[in-house]
């Protein structure tokens, strides 16, 4: 099994960045919203299996563990690409919807100001959500499957060298 270091570096970094940007004038914790988690997570899920069905979106779903390591080079198909073009376009939906319920409590709950911070949490993190899992999880397997499958195209040129031409005089 190869590990790729590419892929752990990158992960690394984007996470000491994140990390890094959040912690200078605030508390980590202030990102982390259970209902906006529920919202983009587990409703971008459920959308993929309804969408895709259990075995394509399961093996989609392991392809992306080809950021980390070339194990899983075998699941990179067209297919699979598929698939995670379309997660990610269900991470960022899901997280469009997120926003917009936090913007409706928001503004159903608008003359008690203890409500409006919470809301406006599920309004801002859900988006946060679903460009992190959307741009920084799916589009860089998505780019790594892409790659697999240019590598492992059969070549065009290589047939015609082997073919005989024929010639009459």
């Amino acid at each position: 099994m190869k590990i790729r270091i590419s892929g752990i570096i990158g992960l690394a970094l984007m996470m000491t960045m994140l990390y890094g940007t959040i912690t200078v004038d605030g508390d980590l914790t202030t990102f982390f919203n259970l209902p906006s988690g529920i919202i983009v997570l587990v409703c971008g899920v459920f959308l993929g299996y309804s969408s895709f069905g259990w075995r394509r979106y399961n093996q989609a779903l392991l392809a992306l563990g080809i950021l980390v390591s070339d194990r899983f080079w075998h699941l990179a198909s067209r297919e699979t690409a598929e698939v995670i073009r379309a997660m990610k376009g269900h991470f960022l939906a899901c997280g469009f919807l997120g926003t917009q319920i936090g913007l409706v409590q928001m503004l159903a709950s608008f003359d008690d100001p203890n409500t409006i911070g919470p809301a406006m949490a599920v309004a801002l993190l859900a988006v946060l959500y679903a460009i992190f899992l959307a741009m920084f999880i799916c589009q860089p397997a998505l780019n790594r499957v892409e790659d697999i499958i240019a590598e492992h195209k059969p070549s065009h040129s290589t047939a015609q060298i082997d073919t005989p031409v024929v010639t009459q005089q």
